[in-house]
């Protein structure tokens, strides 16, 4: 089970237990290992622990607005994805300045803090680069726009919503490079991004390009199971 590490910067009781509270069913909601940690000053966040993958920054904090506090990060060379929590908008685009990854106004809702957990486990766990060389140059594939890959002697085809490519990677070492939560081996020659899935039957996949493949019968089941849980960890509350 992946893991992630979120922080929590607030002086404020109430916002730490809904983060916390939140958090925390986000991780039950998405069957996902995940950590809060709790700071109330710049300090207290900078004592040696474990780092962090996102970082709630709320109001107030040291008498300092979110974005004022994330200028302090950021001055101090840490890097962490954030989450500016502010009574007001009027901070949102100045937030550009440190590269902020969410601009939250309050109230907070449960749904925008499980979209900032869900965007974040994306960039953690699926964005990634596929290098493969198509003809006499290399071809850079980013996993999310990969629909299917399917084996063709000893290569392979990449299919994307642009087109189908014939890529000198092997099948194996293809699908290797792919992010296991968000692929499936369907057959031994196909592996699908369930992202794209639109509808299947006992025998066959649709995907979101009308492009089909077999689902083998040995695999069919574990397909509908590992199907079904993917939906439930990546449908909104």
């Amino acid at each position: 089970m992946e893991s992630i590490q979120t922080g929590i910067l607030t002086a404020d009781p109430s916002m730490r237990r809904f983060l916390n509270e939140t958090i925390y069913a986000y991780g039950r909601r998405r069957q996902v290992d995940i950590q809060c940690r709790n700071a109330d000053s710049l300090h207290a966040l900078q004592e040696p622990g474990p780092r962090c993958d996102l970082l709630f920054l709320d109001d107030g904090v040291e008498s300092r607005s979110p974005l004022e506090n994330a200028r302090v990060l950021r001055s101090r060379k840490i890097e962490t994805p954030l989450v500016l929590l502010s009574r007001s908008p009027d901070g949102v685009f100045d937030s550009f300045e440190v590269d902020t990854y969410r601009y939250l106004v309050k109230p907070i809702s449960q749904t925008a803090v499980f979209e900032s957990l869900d965007g974040i486990r994306k960039r953690m766990v699926a964005d990634r680069v596929i290098l493969a060389r198509v003809g006499t140059s290399y071809h850079a594939f980013r996993s999310d726009e990969i629909f299917l890959v399917e084996a063709s002697g000893k290569d392979c085809l990449i299919h994307t919503g642009g087109g189908s490519y014939h890529v000198a990677n092997s099948y194996a070492e293809t699908t290797g490079q792919l992010p296991a939560e968000y692929f499936f081996t369907v057959h031994r020659s196909y592996t699908v991004n369930m992202e794209r899935v639109r509808s299947f039957d006992t025998g066959s996949i649709t995907l979101d390009n009308d492009l089909k493949c077999p689902l083998s019968r040995r695999r069919k089941t574990d397909f509908y199971r590992t199907y079904s849980r993917f939906v439930r960890q990546h449908t909104a509350p």
